[in-house]
């Protein structure tokens, strides 16, 4: 995946389907281009090349290794505006902005009153679309040309643009604030992970709250609540609140569920939305309104309405399989879910330049989780190696816990040949994490002292170690550790000797 990245017009060229392909080709006969330009030689080379093969290209003498690069950057600029053409890639956004480009057009044709026609009807379609981005650009040039020349279009039309651009600049700097606080959020997320301490949590706050002193609810179109909707997610991620994660992320939707047009204008917010959505489901094991939401989402993003391009496909592929694999997880039915994991890696290949490695790893764990449930060891181990053997920049709770699986299904399987092996290096492994706990330390502890011992000292340990993690489980801050895989479930089966699925269909809860 890193080696296809590592060329941008090759990872284009790729990406375009046969019907792209094809425009792309149109598009250049239109200009009146000699079939055997030189920047068509180079699409139709690299279109047909497995991998990106710069020695190639040289050898066919289609580019000098001087002027490649120019080269490839003429052809890159092409094809992006052939797919600007094309129909499927079209949205209001895009549409706003091409009446804005034709309106400054006209006026530097001097044909100011045409312009302001163009420039009123793109300005009500922004409002009504809340693109208060464009919206205040296209205010500011009907100031322009307001001030310029004298047009006489309407009485009063000084004091109509200036409420205008005030109203619009306010609800812009409501917008940026919001969003700046939304990104904050995410990336505390992102570099720190969730609080652990009390300090970690008065950090959160004081950010948010620092933010939203500042901002009238009241005064909020979609896009202020969209972003005020999704700091309060991320917040309340961090601060590991799932019931208020839950609260705001049905707000999320809802937002979208209230205003459907809006979908057609931000279907990314939209999937993202639903995807925390069924995520903090999943975490509560409300198992109905996990089906009940996850079907909803199926029905709207499978619709006619809804837009469809590649970025989207690959964002509705992760939302779709991350949340039918957690379905199989709540429910016990890890055989079935195993049944996916064909199917999931073929659509991985297919999107394997558009979604970044750190969610297929994701994926890879809860394949290995699958296969763990399912009795299927070795075949754990095999994929639970992925995430370990990546070459990434890996987040260290993720390793963390693919390990401790790892762990899991060696004492399971008696495939412990390098079992105390791997505890070791699992062990130097927490003790240079960033952000190891109390928690990481008894996890490995207890793996170190299993191995070996007799069948009733097993038993023992095993109770002990189920009792340490009910003193765990009581704390806000480890609330994360126990859910990433569910070791505690484990543990539990062991001491009631029963098998895991019946712990995890206990916990299931209806309704």
């Amino acid at each position: 995946m890193a080696e296809l990245q590592k060329d941008f017009l090759f990872v284009l060229i790729k990406s375009l389907s046969t019907s792209e392909k094809r425009q792309f080709k149109l598009y250049v006969n239109r200009l009146g281009i000699n079939v055997d330009a030189k920047f068509l030689l180079l699409f139709n080379e690299l279109d047909k090349m497995n991998e990106y093969q710069e020695e190639i290209i040289i050898q066919k003498k289609i580019s000098t290794k001087q002027q490649l690069s120019n080269l490839k950057a003429h052809l890159y600029k092409q094809i992006l505006v052939s797919l600007r053409m094309n129909p499927i890639h079209q949205n209001n956004r895009i549409q706003l902005r091409e009446q804005l480009d034709f309106a400054n057009i006209l006026y530097q044709k001097g044909l100011h009153k045409q312009a302001l026609k163009i420039l009123d009807k793109a300005k009500q379609s922004a409002l009504e679309l809340d693109e208060k981005t464009i919206a205040s650009e296209i205010i500011e040039l009907e100031k322009v040309i307001e001030s310029q020349f004298i047009t006489r279009s309407i009485n009063g039309r000084a004091d109509e643009l200036i409420m205008q651009s005030s109203e619009v600049s306010l609800q812009n700097q409501y917008a940026t604030q919001l969003s700046n606080l939304s990104l904050k959020l995410y990336s505390e997320m992102l570099t720190h992970g969730y609080v652990k301490n009390d300090e970690d949590r008065k950090k959160v706050m004081h950010i948010f709250d620092s933010q939203i002193k500042k901002i009238k609810l009241e005064k909020l179109n979609f896009t202020e609540k969209l972003w005020y909707y999704k700091a309060q997610v991320w917040k309340n991620q961090l601060l590991q609140d799932y019931k208020y994660t839950l609260k705001y992320a049905y707000h999320w939707v809802d937002l979208f569920h209230q205003k459907p047009e809006m979908m057609f204008n931000h279907p990314v917010w939209y999937i993202k939305g639903y995807n925390y959505l069924l995520k903090i489901l999943f975490l509560y094991g409300q198992v109905d309104r996990l089906e009940e939401s996850f079907n909803n989402f199926k029905k709207t993003v499978n619709s006619e309405n809804f837009v469809q391009n590649d970025n989207l496909q690959s964002l509705i592929f992760l939302t779709h399989y991350n949340s039918l694999m957690n379905i199989h997880f709540i429910k016990g039915e890890f055989f079935a879910g195993t049944k996916l994991i064909p199917e999931v890696e073929l659509k991985m290949e297919k999107f394997k330049d558009k979604i970044d490695e750190h969610h297929y790893l994701i994926l890879y764990l809860k394949m290995a989780a699958l296969l763990f449930g399912s009795k299927k060891y070795p075949e754990c181990i095999s994929y639970a190696m992925k995430i370990i053997n990546s070459k990434g920049n890996v987040q260290e709770d993720l390793l963390f816990h693919t390990r401790i699986l790892v762990l899991m299904a060696k004492f399971e399987s008696g495939i412990d040949e390098d079992y105390d092996e791997f505890v070791k290096a699992t062990q130097k492994f927490v003790q240079k994490m960033k952000y190891s706990d109390e928690i990481h330390q008894v996890i490995i502890e207890f793996f170190k002292k299993l191995d070996g011992l007799l069948p009733s000292e097993q038993q023992i340990l095993f109770k002990n170690f189920e009792n340490q993690l009910n003193t765990f489980s009581e704390n806000d801050y480890y609330k994360r550790t126990l859910l990433y895989i569910d070791i505690h479930g484990w543990a539990k089966s062991k001491v009631k000797n029963v098998d895991v699925v019946e712990i995890i269909k206990g916990k299931v809860k209806k309704g």
